[in-house]
């Protein structure tokens, strides 16, 4: 039976700690929950590193305004992505779109030249394009040194984007990491109706679901035990 795997959120040591304790597959670290997830700081990004026993993607995001960026924003996300990719990670997060709407395959050449060996998830800017132009879009990006795709299928969740997820899935070219709104209810669902073996949690796993709250490791364990034995 394969092992269908969770990556989770973490925007502090502690919680790091706790998705690792919980016995996930990878941390995403970010900061600014609140504005949908920033770059995290360069100290918050050493200390995860040095304590993670899973691999650590950092998102690379320094403005919640949009997904489009200036050549002063772009300079800032390099510049970053040199600082950390000699520390204990496994890769960086990075979406970025054009102003037609469509991704910006010119910002994400020049985060692929400075990112070097690190692995490269591409976010949820994705899900700002267009529902009509996601499988196009997709195929232009499995073109590029891109291991996963982070989507909810355009949709406001993973569950709603169930039909568009599962037609990504079936181009069988970049990994597809189902992601946002998923939780103990509907992860198995989510899994077993789009093909996906890799989703994507964050306010589902804290105490009372909210981002004042800290990581409940038995949450976490519940999705994972549902997605693989449930």
């Amino acid at each position: 039976m394969r092992k269908n795997k969770v990556e989770a959120i973490a925007w502090t040591v502690d919680d790091a700690k706790r998705i690792i304790a919980a016995g996930a597959d990878r941390i995403e670290l970010i900061s600014k929950m609140e504005e949908g997830g920033l770059t995290p700081s360069y100290n918050l990004v050493k200390d995860v590193s040095e304590i993670a026993t899973i691999p650590l993607r950092v998102m690379i995001r320094d403005t919640s305004k949009s997904f489009i960026y200036d050549k002063e924003i772009m300079d800032s996300h390099i510049k970053f992505i040199e600082s950390i990719k000699d520390l204990n990670i496994e890769g960086i997060i990075f979406g970025s779109l054009t102003n037609e709407g469509k991704i910006n395959f010119d910002d994400l050449e020049k985060v692929i030249k400075a990112k070097g060996h690190l692995k490269l998830t591409f976010h949820r800017a994705f899900d700002e394009l267009a529902e009509k132009d996601a499988i196009d879009q997709f195929k232009k990006l499995s073109k590029y040194d891109v291991d996963y795709l982070l989507t909810s299928g355009t949709k406001q969740s993973a569950e709603e984007g169930i039909s568009i997820i599962k037609k990504l899935v079936e181009t069988n070219t970049i990994n597809v990491l189902a992601g946002k709104s998923i939780n103990v209810n509907n992860a198995k669902k989510i899994i077993e109706e789009t093909g996906v073996d890799f989703i994507h949690v964050g306010l589902s796993i804290r105490e009372d679901n909210t981002m004042n709250t800290k990581i409940d490791v038995d949450k976490l364990k519940k999705i994972i035990k549902e997605i693989n034995n449930g």
